[in-house]
């Protein structure tokens, strides 16, 4: 066995990983690149009208990332369905960088279940992403406000994505939904994308269910045209986002449509849950590529976008600490965002005029030259009246489908739709990819005839239902003070979960793995469902809460024969 100081050195190793992880300040987001069609909205497929007979028919509403990846599924083997993907967003708008929802997406190994299964989505996705082997970054660097400090690299050894296996990728949000479109146009016979329409409502039909059986009809209207027309379908997916239009429909049922379905519309309402998290704002400047960063002898460090910075500013008071992230990215021309992560009073959020706001990002960074033309008055007009987002409440779907009594259609949800969260534990996408194999799985029983529609999507739910769950208990506690909250109870609180931490990673290394890893780490395991996860996280913690419990009577004990 190792000595007790060799474990405590290599404890001390993973929190030096951990805290700068938890210190980062790390966000990302974008919406996505244009998928060169002209000024089209749809990326046509064989149409409602065309489609040929005796072919299922399925609706998602939803063109992001789970989206689409459930349209590539169900278009192909062996479900062959002909499929409609409903988005709200213009094609030039859902194709483009928003930088009002400027962030990353690390596509690990849970997510790579699914793009792997695609070798197109895959060979673009190694392509145009920054390869990441486990927990460490390629190479990332922490800037002190000191200018006097000099700027040191943490750099890991080259990796190979394809020997391992073992590899995650770094791409902005708008670069992963560009690659699922040129797959998704890539299958358009089967594959019918229609951009700038607005989905309206579903009802049970006569029409569209398998041959012929009990359907359903969904209400769509062409925003350009302002037109509204019917698909008539047998599956309809709600891949719309933590505001899930689709799960609010289902919920309310407000014509009554679905009285005959039978199904608790109660288990339709998401469950909200609070975290350190919860309530955060954010706002992202727009830092032109390679931007530099001033070094301890004066000279200038150029920044290159497959590095992840955090940068730290001068001020250290709870209303005017700031750190900015950076996570990287493989385009080294391409404007890289800065996250302002910080709680809702932080002065920041007071300064409404552009020159303003240059001037106290001056002060607050006197390493990177906002005083110079680094960043246009434009951005910084922008960004001063900018009001940003907030990470939203931790919340799940208990309910995942419904499906009509003769089993012949049913309406299912997936993605953020039933589990939605802030970005600490970074598994939103993966998430939504682990819904997709989950689908796919229970669908293939339908599309081989061992099953009805109806008896799929109910194993669907009973197997992915706990999961969602049991994600939203491990985004509460897994990295919430990442974003280095500064206020008194924030720094307390964040010192009591790294002890926490420390304590779960001393007793794995002590008892051989025989207790687990902290439910963060646990995490990185594709071969782990998130309940499973959470289990071995509770068992520690009910050995804990043991532990002090015998802690306590003791000393009650001995105080009691004092």
């Amino acid at each position: 066995r190792k000595p007790f100081y060799s474990v405590i050195r290599a404890t001390c190793n993973k929190m030096i990983m951990i805290r700068f992880l938890v210190h980062l300040n790390l966000l990302c987001h974008a919406a996505c690149l244009s998928v060169a069609r002209g000024s089209s909205d749809a990326i046509p497929a064989a149409g409602g009208a065309d489609v040929a007979e005796g072919v299922r028919r399925a609706v998602i509403i939803g063109g992001g990332p789970a989206g689409l990846a459930t349209a590539l599924t169900l278009a192909n083997h062996p479900h062959n369905y002909h499929v409609s993907v409903i988005e709200s967003s213009p094609i030039d708008t859902s194709n483009s960088f928003d930088v009002s929802k400027a962030y990353l997406y690390n596509v690990n190994l849970r997510g790579r279940s699914f793009t792997d299964k695609f070798s197109s989505v895959h060979d673009r996705l190694m392509e145009r992403s920054v390869v990441q082997q486990g927990s460490f970054f390629k190479s990332f660097a922490v800037i002190s406000a000191d200018p006097e400090t000099k700027i040191e690299m943490n750099s890991k050894s080259e990796i190979d994505a394809k020997g391992s296996g073992k590899a995650s990728f770094w791409l902005p949000r708008h670069e992963m939904v560009k690659i699922l479109q040129e797959a998704v146009s890539e299958c358009s016979s089967n594959i019918d994308l229609r951009c700038n329409h607005e989905f309206l409502g579903v009802k049970p039909s006569g029409n569209g269910g398998l041959d012929g059986k009990c359907g359903l009809t969904v209400r769509i209207k062409d925003l350009s045209a302002n037109e509204e027309s019917d698909l008539d379908v047998a599956l309809v997916i709600g891949a719309d986002g933590i505001n899930s239009s689709v799960r609010d429909m289902i919920s309310r049922d407000v014509d009554g449509c679905f009285g005959e379905w039978k199904y608790n519309r109660e288990k339709f309402v998401a469950i909200k849950k609070h975290s350190p998290a919860v309530g955060l704002r954010i706002k992202a400047l727009q830092m032109p590529p390679q931007f530099p960063i001033t070094d301890f002898d004066g000279s200038q460090y150029v920044t290159h976008s497959e590095i992840a910075y955090a940068v730290r500013s001068k001020f250290s008071s709870p209303r005017s600490y700031l750190s900015l992230g950076f996570l990287p990215m493989k385009n080294n021309e391409e404007v890289r965002p800065a996250n302002f992560i910080t709680r809702p009073n932080h002065e920041l959020w007071t300064i409404r005029s552009g020159q303003e706001m240059r001037e106290y990002c001056t002060k607050a960074f006197p390493r990177l030259k906002f005083e110079t033309d680094l960043v246009s008055d434009e951005e910084w007009e922008r960004f001063a009246k900018s009001e940003g987002t907030r990470f939203p409440h931790c919340q799940y779907s208990p309910g995942l489908q419904i499906s009509s009594p003769d089993g012949n259609a049913g309406i299912a949800l997936l993605g953020d739709a039933i589990h939605a969260f802030p970005p600490d534990i970074g598994q939103g996408v993966n998430a939504a990819y682990e819904d997709v194999n989950v689908l796919d799985k229970h669908l293939a029983s339908s599309s081989e005839g061992k099953a009805t529609l109806g008896e799929a999507l109910v194993a669907y739910e009973k197997e992915r239902g706990p999961e969602a769950k049991a994600i939203i208990k491990l985004a509460r506690c897994g990295a919430p003070y990442q974003y280095k909250q500064p206020h008194r109870i924030d720094r307390l609180r964040r010192s009591l979960y790294v002890c926490n931490i420390t304590l779960r990673l001393m007793l794995n290394k002590l008892t051989c793995g025989v207790l687990p890893q902290p439910a963060i780490m646990l995490a990185a395991n594709p071969s782990l469902k998130f309940s499973q996860v959470m289990r071995r996280a509770d068992s520690v913690t009910a050995v804990l809460i043991g532990c002090l419990g015998l802690l306590v009577y003791s000393i009650f004990r001995k105080f009691l024969h004092i």
